[in-house]
């Protein structure tokens, strides 16, 4: 998910073998598109990943979640709304998305 311009929410699975070994090079984020034809889809390169301090690979996936900061932002329009209300710490959550 586009949280802001720069910076795409994910699973951390999908992100961390390759972040421990600090090769940003070899992530890409394509937006734009509902078909994988690629005219409409655009490529940004990652600077930086930060995966969730207390993300557990093992046994559950605890703390399944990392962030990946683009080296060049997407429209505005593209950012999804997150929710405005406020949960009392260490509240479980459910986070929910698509690839």
């Amino acid at each position: 998910s586009i949280i802001a311009p720069r910076v795409i929410l994910t699973a951390a699975h999908c992100v961390y073998s390759r972040q421990k070994l600090k090769h940003y090079e070899l992530f890409g984020v394509e937006a734009g598109g509902v078909e994988w034809d690629g005219k409409h889809m655009k490529e940004r390169s990652v600077e930086f990943i930060i995966p969730h301090s207390n993300y557990n690979s093992t046994g559950y996936m605890d703390n399944d979640i990392a962030l990946l900061f683009l080296s060049e932002g997407y429209p505005e329009e593209w950012v999804v709304t997150l929710s405005q209300k406020e949960y009392p710490a260490n509240t479980d959550v459910i986070i929910m998305g698509y690839n």
